[in-house]
């Protein structure tokens, strides 16, 4: 379906998602070091990810380092974590929610989409959802800020990422502005 208008909002898990997939390697190299240090029959599986794993953090830190705005994927890490999780005799089952978490992540740190078209705002998440006009009070965007004002008394206000200019925001309140007039001129002759 094509949109008039599509506003970006942008994501600010992405950094709680980075620390929990770090604190997650990390854990798990603590782990397959006791094991290498134990117990030697897993010493070959373990010292691979050990090593695969110091090397994935080490490029994900100077990644993120050279450019903080760009989301750093751990996946790969989050692979070798999980296969090192079911190599260990012991809790070998945190493999399945790690290999979750490293299939989960890239939709995770993506940004919220926003589209309006004549027949209602569709959100794009992981389930998209559709809304009627009929379901707003008002919708401005202003200074980089969406604001979706709901009838149900509810607020969805959220920084957009700056991709045009402010003749734009005028562009997109008079388009909202005369949606909503429709709408609510719809239901006031029903």
């Amino acid at each position: 379906m094509v949109q008039d208008y599509v506003v970006t909002l942008t994501n600010k898990n992405r950094r709680y998602i980075n620390i929990i997939n770090l604190l997650i390697c990390s854990v798990s190299l603590v782990f397959f070091l006791r094991s290498i240090i134990n117990q030697y029959y897993l010493m070959r599986v373990l010292i691979a990810a050990v090593i695969l794993l110091l090397i994935f953090g080490v490029f994900a830190y100077r990644r993120y380092k050279q450019n903080p705005s760009k989301p750093v994927y751990l996946k790969i890490a989050l692979l070798v974590a999980g296969f090192g999780w079911a190599a260990m005799p012991f809790m070998w089952w945190l493999c399945f929610p790690i290999f979750a978490l490293a299939i989960m992540e890239k939709i995770a740190k993506h940004h919220l989409e926003i589209g309006f078209t004549e027949n209602g705002i569709t959100l794009n998440t992981l389930i998209r959802t559709h809304h009627k006009w009929t379901e707003f009070n008002n919708i401005v965007l202003k200074d980089n800020l969406l604001t979706l004002d709901y009838k149900n008394n509810k607020l969805l206000q959220r920084e957009t990422i700056d991709e045009e200019g402010d003749a734009e925001e005028d562009e997109f309140n008079n388009y909202c502005r005369l949606m909503l007039t429709k709408a609510h001129q719809y239901i006031a002759a029903s």
